[in-house]
């Protein structure tokens, strides 16, 4: 998976580093932790709890991000009006 550019700042992939997994910068802490956290169906605060070196607004330019592309997505999925 690419970094999509809007992340940037906040994600890093380097293939000279053990693990190709898509990471917080500055980190060890693969992206999948937060995206696991919160689909076990817990909070932002659990994840950034058990993760000290993750930064909030890192964690909240992933959820923004997620959420705009979300919307996005169900935007085009939306049935078109008749013109």
């Amino acid at each position: 998976m690419n970094i999509p550019e809007q992340l940037s700042d906040v994600l890093i992939s380097d293939p000279e580093f053990i693990s190709v997994a898509i990471r917080f910068k500055g980190t060890r802490v693969p992206l999948q932790a937060l995206l696991e956290t919160l689909e076990e169906g817990g909070t932002v605060q659990d994840f950034l709890s058990d993760y000290p070196g993750v930064l909030p607004p890192q964690v909240r330019a992933v959820i923004t991000f997620l959420e705009s592309d979300r919307r996005a997505v169900l935007y085009q999925e939306l049935p078109k009006r008749a013109q």
